[in-house]
């Protein structure tokens, strides 16, 4: 009888990268990944958190996930195409770092909390653990996507420590989070 059937232990395993996600059902995200990729002419490796591209280019997963995770699976093609169309397109145009004024880096930088599993590469970015496995960094609000600031680009407006003075000053706070 189906009602006192026991369900499989599979349906309830959590990915180990994107934890919101049943081990299977992040699978199948990964699939879908791969696929949308090589529909836009990118051949990618895929790792449980990421995908790099034959370049080294990084892409993560987590935020596109989430959003997923909230979508039906049937519309998952659609949203995660979208999403790389917008990501390629940053890789395209200018580097924010370095055509904006400092004074609209200053306006346009906010601190954002992120997984720390989910940011490969995370040694190339300024960032503080607030709790075990989730890290603040300071992040760059473009019109349709976000810049995270790297070693390099924070040193150019003053470093981690500056810029995250000036952000909370500006914000009229008198803390970082801590």
């Amino acid at each position: 009888m189906g009602i006192f059937k026991r369900k499989s232990s599979e349906a309830v395993t959590v990915d180990s990268a994107l934890t919101f996600f049943t081990y299977s059902k992040a699978n199948e995200f990964r699939a879908i990944a791969r696929e949308v990729f090589a529909e836009m002419g990118l051949e990618v490796q895929i790792h449980p958190g990421h995908a790099v591209d034959d370049s080294g280019r990084e892409f993560g997963f987590w935020n596109i996930g989430a959003i997923c995770y909230e979508q039906p699976q049937a519309k998952w093609r659609g949203v995660i195409a979208d999403h790389l169309q917008r990501v390629l397109a940053s890789f395209e145009a200018p580097d924010p770092f370095g055509v904006l004024a400092s004074q609209d880096v200053e306006r346009r930088t906010f601190a954002r909390l992120y997984d720390e599993a989910s940011i490969p590469g995370i040694d190339s970015y300024p960032h503080r653990e607030l709790a075990p496995g989730i890290v603040e960094m300071l992040a760059l609000d473009l019109p349709d996507t976000v810049a995270v600031f790297n070693h390099h680009n924070a040193n150019k407006f003053g470093g981690w420590e500056a810029l995250q003075k000036r952000l909370f000053t500006f914000r009229g706070e008198n803390q970082p989070l801590r």
